[in-house]
């Protein structure tokens, strides 16, 4: 690296110290334990998982669990996206180590996915019209309601509309992924 990419690349890190700093000092004023923000964070992580602990067909728990590991990738991806270039935010947060929803992306979202994937799988119309119509939920039920209560908040530069594309392209990628993967196995069959 020449000396002025250095120097650039140093400045960076600098700023992203002094913003993890902040942060840090956000979530302690705002956001930590004693907050009821916290708490209804640690609600939406904590129930779907236990509900997926009693409702996930244990027979095709790994298929399953694949596509709800894809839909938490994309959807942290996504996520991280969106609140790096201020498209959206969350004043509350379980830890100030990560800006992105965790509560969101790693358990309501993938969660319920989940559960369509595996109720409605077999049923290729049913298992689009139902995930289509829950990427239509989150967009414009969900979010609209924790925006409402301060959970969420959307840039007034962004919308619903453009906040639905980011669920279906999510959706979309995992589909693809499971099924590039099914195909590769049956390949070794």
């Amino acid at each position: 690296m020449n000396e002025e990419q250095r120097i650039e690349f140093e400045q960076m890190v600098g700023h992203r110290i002094s913003l993890a700093e902040e942060l840090n000092q956000y979530w302690e004023a705002y956001s930590g334990f004693n907050s009821w923000g916290f708490w209804a964070s640690v609600l939406m992580l904590v129930i779907p998982l236990l509900v997926l602990f009693f409702l996930i067909d244990r027979k095709r728990i790994f298929e399953i669990g694949f596509f709800g590991f894809s839909m938490h990738t994309i959807a942290v991806f996504l996520d991280s996206l969106g609140v790096k270039d201020g498209l959206w935010g969350y004043p509350f947060l379980i830890s100030p180590v990560a800006p992105s929803n965790v509560t969101l992306d790693t358990s309501l979202i993938p969660v319920v996915f989940m559960l369509i994937y595996q109720y409605t799988y077999h049923r290729p119309i049913l298992f689009y019209l139902v995930s289509i119509g829950t990427t239509l939920v989150f967009s414009f039920i969900l979010k609209p309601f924790l925006e409402a209560i301060d959970l969420f908040w959307l840039s007034p530069d962004f919308s619903n509309v453009k906040l639905w594309y980011y669920y279906l392209i999510a959706f979309a990628f995992s589909v693809i992924v499971v099924k590039v993967f099914h195909k590769m196995s049956k390949s070794v069959d």
